[in-house]
């Protein structure tokens, strides 16, 4: 490949170094740049660097070598007591009510949400709870983040607004406990 490239001015691409790699981060992270920028620009790099070495522009990927950079660790945020009943308030009557509940009652993630069946759940156990785990549904298969199954409790007051979402869905129930307009 005969292309400079930019960052490197004069230079071909078989040319680059690991050192011109670095260089251009080191750049970025002193113009104050976040560790997820940092992290993200290097991605794209070794992306890039990867390809090029699979079409045979170059005959290392020079990204390779460089550590990742490491993200801070961030103390989960949590909502108080008052969020979570206004929140619940504000829900209650609507179509997202029981999923808005479930998800900050039992702390589902987003798609454990979405793949929750009705064979998930046992709301008429001394101890209801809920089950997080691997399926497949017509045809399609899901398997959680950290591929472990798990129970859920249900605490007293997610269990009265999941049994008033059982009722009031009736006889229309699809297989999703949380069905998407079009049934999915």
């Amino acid at each position: 490949c005969a292309l400079p490239i930019s960052t490197v001015p004069g230079r071909r691409l078989r040319e680059i170094a690991t050192a011109d790699a670095e260089r251009l981060l080191t750049r970025e992270a002193l113009k104050g740049r976040k560790p997820a920028t940092l992290l993200r620009h290097r991605e794209i790099l070794h992306a890039f660097w990867r390809w090029a070495e699979r079409q045979g522009y170059v005959d290392k990927n020079v990204v390779a070598s460089i550590p990742r950079p490491r993200l801070p660790e961030h103390d989960p945020r949590f909502l108080s007591l008052d969020q979570i009943e206004e929140l619940e308030q504000k829900t209650a009557a609507t179509r997202i009510g029981a999923l808005v509940a479930t998800a900050v009652l039992a702390g589902l993630r987003r798609e454990e949400l979405c793949w929750l069946t009705w064979d998930d759940v046992d709301l008429d156990a001394p101890c209801p709870v809920l089950r997080v785990r691997a399926k497949t549904v017509a045809g399609e298969s899901w398997q959680t983040k950290t591929k472990r199954d798990r129970k859920v409790p249900v605490s007293s007051r997610l269990l009265a607004i999941l049994r008033g979402h059982r009722n009031a869905l009736g006889s229309r129930r699809a297989p999703w406990l949380f069905p998407s307009p079009d049934g999915c």
